[in-house]
């Protein structure tokens, strides 16, 4: 038997009654007749991977969890069934099944496993490729969970790496095309009836193609935040204190305006991809 379909009937069950947050990057990305064909039960869950990377990815993200409580001394709850399937109360046909979320702040995270390769074809490195690809899923389980922060994390390992922290912090627009989204595919499978081809993910790419780019250099809050930032984050990759530096990233993405796609200077760049999720780096070629 398949590990990837190995669940309990009525976690089979509860998965039909809504759509789960591995289905938002295929909904926003326009497979929506697949989807439709395993929400409603004519096809049965796409296997994705072998049987051992789905061993091993279970493995480690329990794994990552326990690591994530021993780094920060956050506590993790919501791990297991039946206490981390979850419901937006305001958007019913949303639903979710937590890897788990942080106790203090009500934040999900999403532990993700990705080999070295992952990203070449597309010419992305597997950080970027992980988080492009995902940053629906982790928006679906904030619309899901409401945390005060809207925010939601990537806990990722890279190959054998130590596990990375990464914050999505939800974007308006975003939120909005994926509850318009996913509202509208919900109406095809309560009627029962086969989707039609209307949503054009294509919309957004060419807004997003046409933002803009900005030297923040000249800036003097931008240098501020940015030394800020420099500074802590040599200590959040010795140590894994990846709180110090919070003030310093929220700060810096105030900055960036909702046109702006990419802004740099002063050592950071932070750039926006197509979900509206904002990522700072380093940048040395100020």
């Amino acid at each position: 038997m398949s590990l990837v379909l190995d669940l309990l009937p009525e976690q089979k069950a509860e998965r039909r009654t809504g759509i789960g947050g591995s289905y938002a990057p295929r909904i926003m990305a326009g497979d929506w007749q697949s989807v439709w064909l395993e929400l409603t039960g004519r096809e049965k869950p796409k296997q994705i991977m072998s049987e051992w990377n789905y061993a091993l990815r279970m493995a480690t993200e329990s794994l990552q969890l326990d690591w994530w409580e021993y780094k920060t001394g956050q506590t993790i709850i919501r791990r297991t069934y039946p206490d981390n399937c979850v419901r937006s109360v305001e958007y019913p046909w949303m639903r979710a099944t937590l890897d788990g979320m942080i106790s203090e702040t009500g934040e999900p995270v999403n532990a993700k496993h990705v080999s070295t390769w992952t990203g070449k074809q597309t010419k992305q490195s597997p950080r970027n490729w992980a988080v492009e690809f995902y940053v629906w899923q982790i928006l679906h389980e904030i619309v899901v969970t409401t945390p005060s922060s809207m925010r939601g994390w990537i806990s990722l390992i890279v190959g054998e790496k130590e596990p990375e922290p990464i914050a999505i912090d939800a974007d308006p627009i975003s939120l909005q095309r994926l509850i318009a989204a996913e509202e509208k595919f919900w109406g095809f499978v309560q009627r029962d009836e086969p989707p039609d081809s209307s949503y054009t993910p294509e919309a957004s790419l060419i807004e997003w193609e046409t933002m803009r780019e900005v030297e923040m250099t000249g800036s003097n809050e931008w240098a501020y935040q940015a030394g800020v930032w420099c500074d802590t984050i040599g200590e959040w990759r010795r140590c894994g204190d990846w709180k110090r530096s919070e003030d310093a990233i929220t700060g810096l993405k105030a900055l960036v305006e909702k046109d702006v796609r990419s802004a740099w200077g002063h050592g950071v760049i932070i750039t926006r991809n197509r979900a509206g999720s904002l990522t700072i780096k380093e940048h040395l070629n100020d």
